[in-house]
């Protein structure tokens, strides 16, 4: 759950410096690149991968404050490897009300797709606990 943490973190400032680029200035993503190493690969093995399915699920902690309790649910989550390179960097997006992270994953008029063009990077995109058919509370 750190790692996921440090991945929200990083996208919210990737998605700041991304979106003030211009056309005259060139950022350089180096920093980036080196903060995002590794992320991919940790996401991964946590959840696992199958771009083939729509749907797209792992088992969830209910209550990540409270250590005793063992109930989980289901979380769906998407990804779009189509501009992934080797040991490249990983976003992770948080859909918010969208509830449904399959069809947005591969829309390239969404900008987080686009910054996952521009920085060839692993896009995940995990739908929210309270939208779409990811509800531990049902």
């Amino acid at each position: 759950m750190q790692n996921l943490a440090i991945v929200v973190c990083i996208c919210s400032i990737l998605s700041a410096v991304v979106t003030s680029e211009t056309e005259d200035r060139n950022v350089n993503y180096d920093a980036f690149y080196d903060a995002f190493i590794g992320m991919s690969t940790a996401i991964t093995q946590v959840i696992g991968t199958n771009s083939e399915t729509d749907h797209l699920r792992f088992t969830q902690t209910l209550d990540h404050f409270n250590n005793l309790s063992k109930e989980t649910w289901e979380q769906h989550y998407a990804i779009n490897e189509d501009y992934r390179i080797p040991d490249g960097p990983a976003i992770l997006f948080l859909t918010a009300q969208y509830s449904s992270p399959s069809e947005l994953i591969k829309d390239k008029k969404y900008p987080v797709v686009e910054y996952a063009k521009r920085l060839n990077a692993t896009l995940f995109m995990l739908e929210h606990r309270y939208f779409g058919s990811s509800q531990p509370f049902s």
